[in-house]
């Protein structure tokens, strides 16, 4: 029995409240950049293809 209680907690209520903690910055406290956007990849043109519409 203790080891389903252990299972449960940890599969079920575990998840929902370390989210919650880390919305509070409770659990990095910090620690973590924020993600950044990447920047945008220019086209590239290979030889021998055909080029594409709208290029």
């Amino acid at each position: 029995m203790n080891v389903a209680v252990a299972l449960l907690s940890a599969l079920v209520v575990l998840p929902p409240m370390l989210v919650w903690a880390e919305r509070r910055n409770l659990v990095s406290r910090g620690l973590v950049r924020p993600h950044e956007p990447y920047a945008p990849a220019p086209a590239v043109e290979y030889p021998g293809t055909a080029p594409r519409p709208g290029r």
